[in-house]
């Protein structure tokens, strides 16, 4: 008996790279949710007074601790973005290049808080919480479980367009 298979390299690598796109974009979304969350945890440093008059108090968070929120800046300037470009073919080869995902921090203070710092004779020792937030997706390979998803999902749809 003889079957018959169309094959459209073009509409294979489409598909692939949509679902390639996905597990990056789903990925980076999954890193900046994670940081949030260590970011939204209270502190159980010192307790200090700020403001006009000193009438507000805050707990900060002790070293080795997530930084704890006062101002909502540092929680509210993670930002992520994947880096995906345009499949090509190259002869019978197909040759996609994918940037890893870019995340950061916008207030100026973050990779302070993150490895510490030295200010005029101050010293502020490491409040970790990207590490421990990449460590925690690597663990259990979520990472690996999102793309290889996404991966199966585009193939799925690859093959319902040829069948």
């Amino acid at each position: 008996m003889a079957s018959k298979a169309d094959f459209n390299a073009e509409a294979i690598e489409v598909t692939l790279h949509k679902g390639i796109s996905r597990g990056l974009n789903l990925i980076t979304l999954s890193l900046q949710r994670r940081i949030k969350n260590k970011l939204s945890k209270p502190g159980s440093g010192r307790i200090y007074k700020y403001g006009k008059g000193n009438k507000k108090r805050h707990q900060a968070s002790a070293p080795g601790e997530p930084p704890a929120t006062r101002s909502g800046n540092l929680i509210n300037s993670w930002t992520v973005a994947a880096k995906v470009s345009k499949p090509r073919m190259h002869g019978p080869e197909m040759k996609m290049t994918y940037g890893p995902g870019k995340i950061g921090g916008a207030a100026k203070y973050a990779w302070a808080l993150e490895y510490g710092a030295y200010y005029a004779k101050h010293i502020l020792k490491p409040r970790p919480y990207v590490r421990p937030s990449i460590e925690r997706l690597e663990r259990g390979g979520r990472a690996q479980k999102i793309m290889t998803g996404q991966l199966e999902r585009a193939v799925a749809q690859a093959n319902r367009r040829v069948n």
